[in-house]
């Protein structure tokens, strides 16, 4: 499998896969988010979720996360115009 033949196939499941990942309780993040955003506490400045996933991580930890996700989904959308 080649690297466009790995990018063509998430792009066609991307959405399946992202609505299947914000569907509470299919795995243990929906049972320990409450807590883990507890011991990471509510901070001060960016965050960046490097990581497998549509950003759920980040969505936890707050705004600052939300706006980093959105300047990263605009680059990603810049990179599909080109």
């Amino acid at each position: 499998m080649t690297v466009g033949d790995d990018q063509r196939h998430w792009s066609r499941f991307a959405r399946e896969w992202i609505d299947w990942a914000r569907s509470p309780d299919h795995d243990a993040f929906w049972a320990y988010r409450s807590a883990f955003a507890e011991f990471v506490g509510a901070g001060s400045g960016e965050l960046l979720d490097i990581g497998c996933g549509e950003g759920r991580v980040a969505r936890t930890l707050g705004s600052g996360a939300a706006a980093l996700l959105r300047a990263v989904g605009q680059f990603r959308s810049s990179e599909k115009a080109s």
